[in-house]
């Protein structure tokens, strides 16, 4: 069918998908040329319809063919190609939504809300936990493909550094964030709500070796000197202090 040189006002057949036929409708005053449009007749039910599957040029020839068979699909499986098209494009734009609903995108929303009811102080607490130790790992991830595997792999990964501390402050911020997403229909559900034993944190019982030479309290006072927090490193000496005065003691008491 020669649609680009089809001026002639009516209803033009393709010939080779049948129902399909290009619409030409004549000019007028506001229109110079005449319009061009591609529909599909079919039955369905025992009823004759119409289904309009786009203006020409904006879809071709080819495409319009590839649409029509779609459409004649649809009707075989007693679907109306409308409300076929309706639910493709329904699936695709939900597809889209969730592609852009990251987790990270989901996080800063949580955060605003947050922001109402917490101060500053901790709002940056939240904010540097994700920064370095969660959005790195599944920020750019659609928040409705978040597993609990993800979330067990960053608690792992915490616990091997042996930051355990920061390892129970991870778990119910993602926690809250999927209940956030939860909350307005974007997930099915929270899948940080578990008590499975990857996510339990435990306390980790670390043990120093003792001082039990002259050069053991040498090295250990030079550490001292490197502890960046000066009251506990103060507090350390006097100790140090202390028990060497009662050791002393004790020594000319007997």
């Amino acid at each position: 069918m020669p649609s680009r040189s089809l001026t002639e006002p009516g209803k033009h057949a393709d010939g080779e998908v049948p129902g399909l036929y290009l619409e030409v409708r004549a000019s007028s005053k506001v229109v110079k040329s005449p319009s061009k449009s591609w529909r599909l007749k079919y039955r369905l039910h025992g009823k004759e319809n119409r289904f309009s599957i786009g203006a020409y040029p904006d879809i071709g020839l080819k495409e319009a063919r590839d649409i029509a068979r779609g459409a004649c699909r649809d009707v075989a499986n007693h679907i109306a190609p409308l409300k076929a098209k309706t639910a493709k494009t329904a699936k695709i734009e939900t597809q889209l939504l969730n592609e852009e609903r990251t987790f990270g995108y989901v996080a800063e929303h949580w955060l605003a809300f947050k922001s109402a009811e917490l101060v500053t102080k901790s709002i940056a607490g939240f904010r540097g936990a994700l920064n370095n130790h969660i959005l790195p790992a599944i920020g750019k991830k659609p928040v409705s493909e978040i597993k609990l595997e993800h979330i067990t792999t960053i608690i792992t990964e915490l616990r091997r550094q042996r930051t355990i501390a920061m390892a129970r402050r991870v778990r119910p911020i993602i926690r809250a964030i999927l209940g956030f997403a939860e909350g307005r229909g974007w997930v099915e559900r929270n899948v940080a709500v578990s008590n499975i034993e990857e996510l339990k944190i435990r306390h980790v019982v670390t043990s120093n070796p003792a001082i039990e030479r002259p050069a053991d309290l040498g090295r250990f006072l030079l550490r001292l000197d490197d502890c960046s927090n000066g009251s506990v490193a103060t507090a350390m000496r006097l100790l140090v202090m202390l028990s060497i005065d009662m050791i002393n003691r004790s020594r000319r008491t007997f």
